[in-house]
């Protein structure tokens, strides 16, 4: 498999353009000194860094030191647990930033997963309301999915994602030196979302990313290059037109509705990609039951789940009263006309690559007795 290098010299550099938002994305393989120049562009006077404290030392001084070279920096330490994922965080992170000094011409820099990349980049947007913000995403799952997204959020109560902004970096840097050295879990858990990328909008590449995926996750720089690469082609496709993910974005969705249910549920035991996993399943099977999905359509996404090697069952702990509890409090709820107590929307889908579209968005009000149902097909 080969990657084209850019004439920047760095193994990706794509402007992503979500309507009329735009932002750098580049990815480096040891690329500490290359990415000075980049940062220096921001003529920022300090770098409010916010980092996972689950970050490995050897990252963390190398992202650090890579800021610290163009201006001073202050080191903000959050701990990656959805209960932490709050508006508390968010307050306490506010105090420390103001107190350090920060002004507007000022970046916040996350460096981190997905969940410390949501926070931090929430602080961004309320800062000053609003400084500028740099992604610096430490796993496979920040780097090719939630960097590539203007949403902002921290949970509320039992809903996750409930309290948020949109809001565009300026930059994602993100380095292969760094992913490479993932565990196969967490690699993994980007490997769901990059197959969801594929299921429901770019299916065309499904013969190709099944040759790639591998449950034993040893991926290669450039097969990691590669995913990265298909997820940003793949988002940038439906997010062009529709930067907030309110239209033909919400298909992002897919698998989310009872995915969420089951992270929220599991208590963070079951991470976000293989929970959108299981969502996936359950979404394949509910299309299914409503005539729509062919029974070849459905065995495709067993297969492509299979091939990446997470868990393809619900887990008996998993209460199902309980996870349609979390359903019934999807985030999605009102993007249709009011609907009966008995129905919830969520992408569903006709064929692989085409959701079925309800008042022009990929939504399809479904009764709670065939969601029900879709997750008893994969508890078995």
């Amino acid at each position: 498999m080969h990657i084209s290098l850019p004439s920047s010299g760095y193994l990706i550099d794509r402007e992503i353009r979500f309507g009329d938002v735009s932002y750098r994305y580049l990815l480096t393989s040891g690329g500490q000194s290359r990415i000075g120049e980049a940062l220096s562009e921001l003529k920022a006077d300090r770098f409010c860094v916010v980092v996972d404290s689950g970050v490995p030392d050897w990252i963390v001084k190398r992202s650090v030191g890579a800021f610290e070279a163009v201006a001073p920096v202050v080191l903000l330490r959050v701990e990656a647990k959805e209960g932490l994922k709050s508006v508390a965080t968010l307050a306490e992170l506010a105090d420390a930033a103001v107190g350090s000094g920060i002004t507007r011409r000022s970046c916040v820099v996350a460096v981190g997963g997905g969940l410390v990349g949501n926070v931090a980049g929430l602080l961004a947007s309320l800062l000053f309301r609003g400084i500028r913000l740099v992604h610096v995403p430490t796993t496979l799952l920040a780097a090719s999915d939630s960097t590539l997204s203007l949403k902002q959020a921290v949970n509320g109560g039992s809903v996750k994602n409930i309290l948020g902004s949109y809001y565009a970096p300026e930059l994602v840097w993100a380095d292969l030196e760094v992913l490479g050295e993932l565990p196969a879990e967490q690699v993994r858990a980007a490997l769901c979302e990059a197959a969801k990328n594929v299921l429901a909008i770019v299916p065309d590449r499904f013969d190709e990313f099944l040759r790639i995926a591998r449950r034993e996750a040893d991926y290669t720089a450039s097969e990691l290059a590669w995913i990265i690469d298909l997820c940003i082609s793949a988002k940038t496709q439906v997010m062009s037109r529709d930067p907030k993910e309110r239209g033909t974005g919400l298909v992002l969705e897919y698998g989310h509705t009872v995915g969420h249910g089951i992270e929220l549920e599991s208590g963070g035991a079951i991470s976000h990609g293989p929970a959108i996993a299981l969502g996936m399943l359950v979404a394949a099977e509910v299309s299914k039951s409503l005539g729509l999905l062919s029974e070849g359509d459905v065995r495709k996404h067993w297969e492509i789940l299979s091939n990446v090697g997470v868990p393809c069952r619900i887990p008996d702990g998993i209460s199902r009263s309980a996870l349609m509890g979390r359903v019934r409090l999807d985030n999605k709820r009102g993007y249709l006309e009011p609907l009966s107590g008995v129905n919830m929307e969520m992408v569903v889908l006709q064929t692989l690559g085409r959701p079925v579209m309800t008042e022009g968005i990929p939504l399809t009000p479904v009764p709670h007795e065939v969601i029900e149902a879709g997750i008893e097909a994969v508890c078995r």
